[in-house]
């Protein structure tokens, strides 16, 4: 008989959402004006990151993708399904501009294909 420990994020949605607005303090308005609606918090870190490809600047977009990728893991399932759903599904990081490619070569291959699935539904 295997005795199942329940999941413990290694960072509640509070410590998530402190350390977003730490991180990334140009967005912490919008995020604390969304207070209690996670979807809606983490859509503005997409924004952010379309924004920054949109102005070519690429070292802004790897810096935001670098924190999904070493946060989305470590997250309760609420907060992972918006980091999901409300971040990567709605990254515009396609078409064949330089600044595209570019952005998506930022995602880990497992990420990149995710997020192909997501924007193909």
């Amino acid at each position: 008989m295997t005795n199942l420990v329940p999941y413990q994020p290694e960072l509640t949605q509070a410590q998530f959402l402190a350390n977003l607005i730490e991180r990334f303090p140009t967005i912490a308005e919008e995020v604390l004006e969304d207070t209690g609606l996670i979807h809606l918090q983490v859509g503005s870190l997409a924004r952010y990151a379309n924004d920054c490809l949109a102005k070519g600047r690429l070292d802004e977009v790897a810096r935001v993708i670098n924190y999904f990728q070493n946060t989305v893991e470590k997250v309760d399932s609420n907060t992972e399904n918006a980091l999901y759903v409300s971040f990567l599904e709605h990254l515009e990081f396609e078409g064949e501009t330089e600044n595209a490619k570019q952005a998506r070569l930022l995602l880990a291959r497992h990420y990149r294909e995710i997020w192909r699935q997501l924007r193909a539904q």
